[in-house]
């Protein structure tokens, strides 16, 4: 088994997170190491631990291992840097299941920046199952811009909209709003302020939100 729980053959002790990664301790059976990330997150760390327990049963050296790992930067698509305009942060995330988007925007509070976050719900029937579960992820954002839904070759289901998540986050004191891509570009390329972490959630096009008029 492996993960962080004290109970864990191989597990991570000692963790510290930060906006920018994480440091711990990897503890396998006959020894361990010390891991610095540059990708942020527990689930990271769980990720990192993974590779390392696969790496001990393989028979290679730990230390190497992890030096290794201290030069990963993560993958396309997975808190993607796009890059930084005016003070403010770009971040680009797949997430778009409501688990990977409450994982991601947990990630970005650790970065004590104002979380502005551009939503884009996945499919017609995800959307219809799993708005409630979306709009409670988004929750943690500080703002939420809610994109219309892409339906990727769906066809579209009455009474489900983007509208639904928008009224719920309303509902719970949230701030948020329904944008096309269009007005989402142009409304953030007024208002987007040094301190400011802007991400991209979805597994579309609302990447491109945070490549263009902003």
């Amino acid at each position: 088994s492996y993960g962080l729980s004290k109970s864990a053959t191989y597990r991570a002790e000692g963790l510290e997170l930060t906006g920018g990664g994480s440091t711990f301790t990897f503890c396998a059976p006959d020894g361990g190491c010390h891991v610095k990330l540059l990708i942020p997150g527990a689930h990271n760390v769980q990720n990192a631990t993974a590779a390392l327990a696969a790496a001990h049963l393989a028979g290679l050296d730990l230390d190497a291992a992890a030096e290794h790992l201290a030069t990963f930067g993560g993958v396309g698509r997975r808190w993607q840097r796009l890059g930084g305009v005016r003070g403010a942060l770009l971040i680009d995330d797949y997430a778009h299941h409501p688990t990977e988007v409450r994982v991601t925007l947990t990630a970005a509070r650790a970065t004590g920046r104002r979380v502005r976050a551009v939503l884009q719900p996945h499919r017609w029937v995800r959307t219809a199952r799993h708005w409630r579960a979306l709009a409670d992820a988004a929750a943690l954002a500080d703002e939420t811009l809610v994109l219309d839904i892409y339906g990727a070759g769906e066809t579209p289901i009455p009474g489900v909209s983007s509208a639904l998540i928008v009224d719920r986050l309303r509902a719970g004191g949230r701030r948020a709003a329904h944008y096309t891509a269009a007005d989402a570009e142009t409304y953030l390329a007024d208002t987007l302020a040094p301190g400011d972490l802007l991400i991209t959630l979805g597994a579309g096009d609302a990447w491109e939100v945070g490549t263009r008029g902003v």
